[in-house]
Parts: C-alpha cells; sequence; structure tokens
C-alpha cells in the first residue's frame, strides 16, 4: 500500500515539473478519505525524502530534487534493462516494474534513487525519444480496446483503441507504431500501421521475427527490374570481358549440398598433376561480376549482409533471378573466384594462388550422398572425393597442432518441415565426414584469402593505398 502510494507521489511531482506541490493536491490526488491512509502518506513522504528522491521546499509543499533526475539510454546487461548516462561511470539499475514502456535504445528521463542496500536504481519518468518507433507484435482485441503484445518483451503491452487497429484482429501479427507522449499520459498508445500475419497462419510468427531484427523477405520492383537489366547488360558484354578468366570447365566439378538447395555458391575441383601432386580448387560464385559498386542493389545487398535461414524458408540477399544466373547449377557455364591449391600426397599445402575462373558443375551431391561415397559406395568422383577427406583430415590435424580451438558439440539442430512450411520434428543432425571434408577446405580458401588481402593492404614493408 504504502508502495503504492510512494509512486503516485511521485509521478504527481514529476508531473508539475519544476513546481512545489502543496500535500492538499498529494491527498487529492491519492483519494485519501481516513486518517490510517493519510498516515501512510505522511510515513511515504518521509521515506522518500530519506531516500533522496524529494525535498519539502515549504511546510507541507514538496518537490523532486533536480540533482536526481537525468537523462539516458536503455540498455540491457544481463537480460536486464539498465541506464546508461554520462553522469553515472557505471550502468545504473533499472526496476523492470517502472519502465513505462521505454525498451532497448530508447532515451528516458529517469529518477535516480537507492534501493534498500543504498544502491542506485533508477525508474523512468517518461521516454524522451523512442529508438524503435514501429515495433512488430499480436494484437489482442477486448470488448472496448485492444492490447498489443510486443515480441521484444522488455516492452511493457501497449494500448491499441480500437479506432487505430487499422482492419486489424483479434490474434493477428502486425505492426504497431508508438505515440508520443507528454508527461500527463503514462500509459503507451499506439496505432496499428501494418497486418503481417493472421491468427493461424503458418508463416505468422516468422513474419513477426523478421521484422523485429528488419529482414527484408521481397525485394521491390525497381530492385527486380534492376536484377534482369544487369543480367542483359552483362551477358552482352561479356565476349568483351578480359581475358584473364581461367577455363576451367573440363576440370573434374561438384558441388555439396543440402538435398534441395538451390543458392549454390561454392564448388570444389580436384584433379592429379603431372608432377604427382593434387590440385584442389575451391570456388566461389563472383556476384561481383553483376553488381556495379554503389549501385542500388550493391548497396541493398551490403544492407542485408547474407542470406538468413528459416526453416522452410531463405531470405535471400539478392533477388531471385540473380541468383539463379550466378548459381552453380549442375551443367551450367558459371563465373566463379578460385582459390587453387597444389597439395602433396602428405597434405602439405605447397602452392596457392586466387583466380577469375570459369567453371562447370557436373554433378550436385547432397552431404547424405558424399557420407555413402565415403563409405566404399561408388560413384562418379568416388576418387577425387576420397583424395578431398583424406586431405580434410590431415589439414585438420595441422590446424589443431597450430592452436585452433575446438568446439566440443553433438551436432547441429535442423528442423523438418512439410510442404507447406509447417514444422513437423526438430532433431539433432550429427556431425559428419562430408560436413568435416566441407569446414576444412572452406577455412582453408577463407584464411587464404584474408592472408592475400591482408598482405596486401597490412604487410608493414608496404603502405596502404
Amino acid at each position: 500500500m504504502r508502495q503504492r502510494i510512494s509512486r503516485t507521489i511521485l509521478r504527481v511531482l514529476e508531473m508539475s515539473a519544476e513546481k512545489s506541490v502543496p500535500a492538499t493536491r498529494l491527498v487529492s490526488a491519492l483519494d485519501i478519505r481516513d486518517a490510517n491512509t493519510r498516515c501512510l502518506m505522511q510515513e511515504a513522504l518521509r521515506d522518500l525524502q530519506v531516500k533522496g528522491l524529494i525535498e519539502e521546499r515549504f511546510p507541507d509543499r514538496y518537490r523532486l530534487r533536480r540533482h536526481d533526475r537525468h537523462t539516458g539510454v536503455v540498455d540491457m546487461r544481463d537480460n536486464k534493462p539498465v541506464l546508461l548516462s554520462i553522469y553515472f561511470d557505471d550502468p545504473v539499475p533499472i526496476i523492470a516494474s517502472q519502465l513505462r514502456g521505454a525498451g532497448y535504445g530508447d532515451t528516458v528521463y529517469a529518477l535516480i534513487g537507492k534501493d534498500a542496500k543504498g544502491n542506485p536504481q533508477a525508474e523512468v519518468l517518461r521516454v524522451v525519444n523512442f529508438a524503435e518507433r514501429r515495433i512488430p507484435g499480436v494484437i489482442e482485441v477486448l470488448r472496448e480496446k485492444a492490447w498489443f503484445i510486443p515480441e521484444h518483451n522488455i516492452y511493457r503491452d501497449i494500448i491499441v483503441p480500437l479506432e487505430n487497429l487499422n482492419g486489424a484482429e483479434d490474434g493477428d501479427a502486425v505492426t504497431v507504431e508508438l505515440e508520443s507522449r507528454s508527461q500527463q499520459k503514462m500509459t503507451l498508445r499506439g496505432k496499428v500501421v501494418e497486418v503481417l500475419g493472421k491468427r493461424g497462419d503458418k508463416d505468422r510468427d516468422m513474419v513477426v521475427y523478421m521484422k523485429r531484427y528488419r529482414f527484408n523477405y521481397f525485394f521491390t520492383r525497381d530492385q527486380e527490374q534492376e536484377a534482369r537489366d544487369i543480367i542483359v547488360k552483362k551477358e552482352k558484354s561479356s565476349a568483351q570481358e578480359p581475358f584473364h578468366r581461367i577455363d576451367y570447365t573440363f576440370r573434374p566439378t561438384f558441388t555439396i549440398d543440402p538435398p534441395g538447395t538451390k543458392d549454390i555458391d561454392d564448388a570444389f575441383t580436384v584433379q592429379r598433376l603431372v608432377t604427382g601432386n593434387w590440385e584442389v580448387g575451391v570456388h566461389i560464385v563472383d556476384v561481383a561480376y553483376y553488381l556495379d559498386q554503389g549501385s542500388k542493389l550493391d548497396q541493398e545487398a551490403y544492407m542485408r549482409g547474407t542470406s538468413v535461414y528459416f526453416p522452410g524458408r531463405t531470405i535471400p540477399m539478392l533477388p531471385q533471378e540473380l541468383v539463379k544466373n550466378c548459381s552453380f547449377s549442375a551443367g551450367d557455364k558459371r563465373r566463379a573466384f578460385s582459390i587453387l591449391f597444389e597439395i602433396d600426397e602428405t597434405g602439405k599445402v605447397l602452392k596457392e594462388r586466387i583466380s577469375k575462373t570459369w567453371i562447370r558443375s557436373k554433378y550436385q551431391y547432397s552431404y547424405e550422398e558424399v557420407d555413402k561415397i565415403l563409405d566404399d559406395e561408388k560413384s562418379m568422383y568416388s576418387e577425387e572425393l576420397q583424395v578431398l577427406y583424406r586431405f580434410s583430415q590431415l589439414l585438420r590435424k595441422d590446424r589443431f597442432r597450430n592452436g585452433a580451438v575446438v568446439f566440443e558439440g553433438n551436432g547441429r539442430v535442423k528442423f523438418e518441415v512439410d510442404e507447406a512450411g509447417r514444422p513437423l520434428n526438430a532433431y539433432i543432425q550429427p556431425n559428419t565426414r562430408s560436413g568435416s571434408l566441407v569446414e576444412e577446405f572452406m577455412l582453408l580458401a577463407n584464411r587464404t584469402v584474408a592472408e592475400k588481402v591482408g598482405g596486401t593492404m597490412y604487410s608493414p614493408k608496404q603502405s596502404r593505398p
């Protein structure tokens, strides 16, 4: 009871700005009608003064202590809200029940007090600026109003007036725009600006997550058209392409990916040299050939950073038509960046070079198929896969000798979905030999590229370009 009275007193004083408030106004705000409650109010006032939260400016007139109110930013530490402010060396814990609708990144005006142990703690008085004014979540419609339940659990439930539902119904996934608040409005309100999915839709929750983390599933019409124009333009000019792109289309080439993969962006070649050593090629799709630096599509790809995989769905980094035109599909001639290694029988890398190439994948393997081949099942490239696996294990041992960190684990969590994308089962996919094969050569290729680029840009013997 006294805690509730204390909170009400603080709210009334906050709304009064710099002016002191007479005790009679506090009595009115608390709707005090008996002597016992008035005594509780007096005790609460004394307690707040002892804590240094308020001061008695004149007899029976109170105001907040000015030096205890600061502007700061809400952050999260150990999954708990804290206030970051230039006025404090360390983050100040925020009372979770007193966030007043503030969320991660929001700028707030907060009252700094002390907890029972005398340590500083903060109570949000109002949100000065929302870091995210539009947030995703789910609508629950009641008789006279609706509640918006944000996906991000730091936000408290938000009232949405029925006239601001804009077609949303009970259970819909929506995006709500938060309304600005005056000091007098303590309840967070908002309006629906977008319906993301209906109750029962299999993709409803996934779309909410996509919105929260700012993943764009669709490309605009202009971006789709730019992709088509790029393909036509680049294919017309391919005859004038520099001749330093090496033709590797005759080499034994294959890909290893999960079943049904369509966005195939890496491939392998394996061939014995006349010296008795082996040449292993790790080939990566040359997307840069199609994207002019600084173009709108290049900027969009930069913002997305990578393709994102959900169970049964992929959010691509580039429009699908362009991805399809680059993908190492079996039988198609494709442009690649290739990292080529000469390896002896002991698994020692003797030489490496990076080149622009043409390749043509002859076969698209799944991880499961490669595991069967490594168990002596015959295939078109059985010998090449056995050689790759033997080298991969030698490379792995060499990595560990050189101090590589071992991350122990039983495998990866995988999801089984039906044709409609609904999850049927979750299971642990054990680590496999095929996975180890791909992992080692991708690590080798990445390390080689990093050393080449780093050596060019940051070598102490050379000045930076």
